[in-house]
């Protein structure tokens, strides 16, 4: 199994590059959106927040979340650093779209749809612990 990771400044970028994944047959299942407003708390509307207040809400327990999620997905052991990047890059506002595929070719073929959409830091990681699915536990935010 290959894993895709893509980040991307804008949100709705990030959605459309979700929608393109799925337009060309990935399942949602296989594909994770990560971004810092997930663990936000629900009932807190983010549309007027200012920087300042935005920070303020993200407290010490949603950044370990964040990282979490991350070694989660890559192992504690993980020798490239991907988690550390990944979390930093959502820990600074930014949406992180993660796909598994099941090879290389498909993971090419991701990773060239999260290009196209304008995504920006990817990389193809091989993994062989725990999918996707398992790791968000039945919640996939697309």
């Amino acid at each position: 199994m290959h894993t895709v990771l893509c980040a991307f400044t804008d949100p709705a970028a990030a959605d459309r590059a979700v929608d393109r994944l799925v337009d060309a047959g990935f399942s949602r299942e296989d594909i994770h959106k990560q971004h810092r407003d997930l663990h936000v708390d629900s009932a807190m509307s983010t549309e007027d927040w200012d920087g300042m207040e935005r920070e303020v809400a993200v407290d010490r327990h949603v950044l370990e979340a964040i990282g979490n999620f991350f070694s989660n997905l890559f192992g504690q052991d993980h020798k490239q650093g991907h988690a550390g990047t990944y979390a930093e890059l959502v820990k600074r506002g930014e949406c992180v779209v993660v796909v598994d595929a099941e090879d290389e070719l498909r993971a090419q073929r991701a990773a060239a749809l999260l290009d196209g959409a304008g995504g920006r830091d990817r990389n193809i990681v091989p993994r062989s612990h725990k999918r996707l699915k398992d790791i968000v536990g039945g919640k996939i935010e697309v």
